[in-house]
């Protein structure tokens, strides 16, 4: 993986450079987030989504034991300076026969937006880390449709269905949104590394 060497200081224009819609990955602040990142064979523990309010920068989030929160993004990176890194989403990703492949960043906000308030996938993210195990990847296949699971969704999986269902793309083809990892996000076609986030 390449070295996160590029930086964004929130005291500069550059943060004006994110986007609505742009992916927001964490690095581990704890020993669950380091199992978390470990499991999904990544450096990542954390997903959330970019949105802007004005001329105030949040960052939409399912966060363990809160459920879905709105905040902002400057007051997360100042507790956690260079743990979270900015990918960019493209926004045209080509064609698909004659149709023109676009994510609409303002869908996407919506949709993420909408988890604000509902409940963490608690169990849902126990049902992710049984899979990791061998006996269970012997007996359990890895579903690939994207219906929606009955369970409240954890953080990567909201990301994943906010850039469906609200962004038009579907981030991780071949993976449903419940299975859907923060590593699995950054590995994406759909985003690219742009900076690592500092007060």
């Amino acid at each position: 993986m390449m070295r996160r060497s590029r930086r964004i200081r929130f005291a500069t224009s550059d943060l004006s450079r994110i986007h609505d819609g742009d992916l927001l990955l964490w690095r581990p602040t704890s020993l669950m987030g380091r199992i978390i990142a470990a499991c999904g064979r990544s450096e990542y523990s954390h997903a959330g989504m970019a949105a802007w309010v004005g001329v105030r920068l949040d960052s939409l989030d399912m966060v363990q034991w809160r459920g879905g929160v709105r905040g902002p993004l400057t007051d997360l990176v100042a507790r956690h300076p260079g743990r979270c890194d900015w990918y960019e989403a493209v926004p045209y990703l080509g064609e698909l026969g004659n149709t023109p492949i676009w994510y609409d960043r303002e869908g996407a906000v919506r949709t993420m937006g909408r988890f604000v308030g509902r409940r963490y996938g608690c169990r849902a993210i126990i049902l992710v880390s049984l899979r990791h195990m061998p006996i269970a990847r012997l007996l359990c296949p890895v579903p690939s449709d994207d219906e929606h699971s009955h369970l409240p969704a954890f953080c990567s999986g909201a990301v994943s269905i906010a850039c469906t269902d609200g962004g038009g793309i579907d981030p991780v083809p071949q993976l449903a949104h419940r299975l859907t990892e923060p590593g699995d996000l950054a590995r994406s076609l759909l985003c690219r590394y742009r900076a690592t986030l500092y007060p």
